[in-house]
């Protein structure tokens, strides 16, 4: 049934639209484009190849039902109809099943693509239907490359017009199920008066432009109002707007030559017509995609890839929007190491999942996984602090089934009431001071937040401990190897040194629980040449037993702007007998967002001895593509955020291939990070990217278990 209304619904569009075509050249006008070419066209990219004897049948219908349109033999159209056929069906697999463009547009790699093949195609059809004439003795020698351009040229346009207009308001309703899932995202937004002051603009330009042609003026001026003001539209509003823009321009331009022909010679009009088209799809195509990346990049920064619960930016986004008073509980497990050893990565993540699913029941308004093993709930009124603490440990008084164990749980928890905007935003500070007071206080137990408890465990209290650590030397490495991939298979060429506190009473502690306060002292100085200077002692150690690694350091914000930060480098690497280009610098795409000219005097500074740089976290600090070209730097790594999603989640691998591309146009080498699964790996290696880090690899480890590590993995 549904063939059958397809065909006829082709049949009456494409007679209506051939007869249009035919009556525009009767009336003596420059014909600028033919739309029967697009229908053709998209019937075959929507709907596929098995409709091809439809072309045959209408070029008969039409010839039949309105002889006196005929200006050859019946036979003569048929056979159009059948070059037309087989030369679409063709170009709609190549652009669909090779290029894999995606109608509608939604990236500047469809648009670039479709557009070339638009070109391609009708340029090889209008030479096959001109060797047809001659052939059949309907065209002259002489006209051969006049009248193959002029098909080239009118069906070139009408593809390139109107296919996408098809594609974006016709697919949707007609053919759903090959519409991109992501492209409700394309929309770049666009005020209301701002859209109509860019049609005005467009209409009035055009009207100018016509007018100098009519009146004699010259020719010229018709491509620049036509060209300058689709290619700003589609700058401002990527390829929502300079779709419609550019079919409403070759219906006006098409009506003013019909009302009023101009002497213009048939090509050179086509071809004003044709680059305006061609540049506003491009352009629109690059701004759609660029839009589009960032609001995924935002999307992707407000949730946490394995549980599907949003992470801590998430949660203090809400916050922001909340209907007070609210009361937050949050909850760390306890004694972690021990209720999962003997779990290996998947397991745990699944009990992770597991906890996640479970706090749905907690009647909560809005959960989160803020850090690794903490989660928080808020609640949109005042809570009893008895009924938080019940209900919240009610959820783990049964176990959790993990394969074919039964994993218990206990909790520390927290409580936080926030009864005005001020109190909102400290209301997860102080959540997660009463639950650290809890898990000294025994574990198991609950603390409600009081300014006490803020004033004694707050920033003070972290304060102390932090120069007290530096003092007696608390802080230690662990590194995490950094694995090439090659044809053959992956080599180990690195690690990062990640920073560790071993706390007396806390055991050790990873950075989200004192980075952020350690990053706002000057503390910060003495303890990042610390990392330096051990970093280069260690590759030295390890090069004396015979393993030669480069070392990834990261880079605290302060020390990224520090104009000695080469001079720190450059001491920290002769003292360790280090040569520079074994060092690799970490610096947050962040902080080259907000500090670009400090950093790139640095950067340059770091390269001239010979040291690399990686722009950490890729996609998460908003720089723009122009201000990464100023960084020098070497390596891009992209985010864990990106790759945790990639297996189920297309959008998150057109992220990563986004990147990727990025990547190459700057000429960084990539390194993902965050590689959690086979899947993960193998899909990283088929888009390309060089260099891998990830817990499916390896985890963090001590500088002596580095050593066993390589030599098990050396010869994978």
């Amino acid at each position: 049934m549904r063939a059958a209304g397809v065909s006829l619904a082709y049949l009456v569009v494409w007679i209506g639209l051939d007869l249009l075509a035919r009556g525009y050249g009767w009336r003596g006008a420059v014909i600028p484009w033919y739309p029967g070419v697009a229908v053709v066209f998209y019937l075959f990219y929507t709907f596929g190849a098995r409709y091809w004897p439809l072309p045959i049948i209408a070029e008969f219908l039409r010839a039949t039902l309105f002889p006196a349109t005929n200006h050859q033999p019946v036979v003569s159209y048929m056979a159009l109809g059948a070059i037309q056929s087989i030369g679409y069906v063709i170009t709609a697999w190549v652009v669909r099943d090779k290029l894999r463009v995606r109608l509608p547009l939604v990236s500047f790699r469809d648009a670039s693509n479709f557009c070339a093949s638009m070109m391609v195609a009708p340029a090889v059809m209008g030479v096959v239907i001109v060797v047809y004439g001659m052939l059949v003795g309907r065209i002259p020698l002489p006209q051969f490359w006049n009248q193959a351009i002029t098909y080239w040229i009118g069906d070139g346009v009408a593809l390139v017009a109107f296919v996408p207009a098809l594609a974006m308001y016709l697919t949707p309703r007609v053919a759903p199920w090959i519409v991109s899932p992501d492209a409700a995202d394309d929309a770049v937004p666009v005020r209301p008066a701002e859209r109509f002051g860019l049609i005005a603009m467009l209409l009035v330009s055009l009207c100018i432009g016509y007018a100098t042609v009519l009146y004699g003026v010259t020719a010229d001026p018709i491509l620049y109002f036509t060209f300058l003001p689709l290619v700003l539209i589609a700058a401002r509003g990527g390829l929502r707007i300079a779709i419609p823009a550019i079919v409403g321009t070759d219906l006006l331009v098409t009506g003013f030559t019909y009302l009023r022909p101009v002497r213009l010679e048939p090509l050179e009009f086509q071809s004003y017509v044709a680059i305006s088209a061609l540049a506003a799809l491009a352009v629109g195509g690059l701004v759609t995609q660029y839009h589009r990346r960032d609001r995924r990049n935002r999307l992707l920064l407000y949730a946490d890839p394995l549980t599907g619960l949003a992470n801590r930016a998430g949660f203090e986004a809400w916050l922001e929007t909340a209907t007070l008073p609210v009361t937050v509980a949050m909850f760390d497990i306890d004694r972690k190491r021990l209720t999962t050893s003997g779990l290996n990565r998947e397991a745990t993540d699944a009990l992770l999942v597991s906890i996640a699913r479970r706090l749905h029941v907690a009647d909560a308004a809005f959960t989160a996984r803020v850090e690794t093993d903490e989660f928080a709930c808020a609640f949109e009124h005042i809570v009893p602090e008895a009924d938080v603490a019940k209900t919240m440990f009610g959820l783990f008084d049964e176990p959790f089934a993990v394969g074919e164990s039964e994993v218990f749980i206990s909790i520390s928890l927290g409580i936080a009431y926030a009864r005005s905007d001020d109190a909102t935003a400290r209301i997860l500070r102080d959540a997660g001071l009463a639950m650290y007071r809890a898990k000294r206080g025994g574990r198991g137990e609950y603390v409600v937040a009081t300014p006490e408890i803020a004033a004694s465990e707050g920033d003070t209290s972290l304060i102390a401990d932090l120069h007290r650590a530096y003092r007696d030397s608390e802080f230690v490495l662990f590194y995490q190897p950094i694995v090439r991939l090659t044809d053959v298979g992956q080599r180990c060429v690195g690690v990062e040194s990640l920073l560790r506190w071993e706390h007396p009473t806390l055991g050790l502690l990873e950075p989200a629980a004192f980075l952020e306060t350690l990053e706002s002292l000057r503390l910060a100085d003495r303890v990042g040449r610390w990392v330096l200077d051990e970093s280069c002692r260690q590759l030295q150690r390890w090069e004396e037993r015979g393993l030669l690694l480069d070392a990834w350091i990261n880079l605290f914000p302060r020390q990224v702007v520090d104009p000695n930060l080469a001079s720190h480098v450059s001491v920290a690497a002769v003292q360790g007998s280090v040569a520079p280009s074994r060092i690799v610098v970490e610096v947050l795409e962040g902080v080259v967002a907000e500090n670009d000219a400090h950093v790139a005097a640095n950067i340059r500074a770091l390269r001239d001895l010979g040291v690399r740089t990686a722009i950490d976290d890729f996609g998460t600090g908003h720089s723009s593509l122009s201000r990464l070209r100023e960084i020098p730097a070497d390596i891009m790594k992209i985010d864990r955020s990106f790759i945790n999603r990639s297996e189920d989640d297309p959008k998150a691998r057109g992220v990563i291939h986004a990147v990727l591309q990025i990547a190459a146009e700057l000429r960084y080498t990539p390194l993902a990070e965050g590689v959690e699964n086979e899947a993960q790996l193998t899909l990283l290696r088929g888009q390309g990217c060089e260099l891998v880090q990830g817990y499916h690899l390896a985890r963090p480890m001590r500088s002596a278990d580095i050593e066993a590590w390589v030599a098990v993995h050396s010869a994978i």
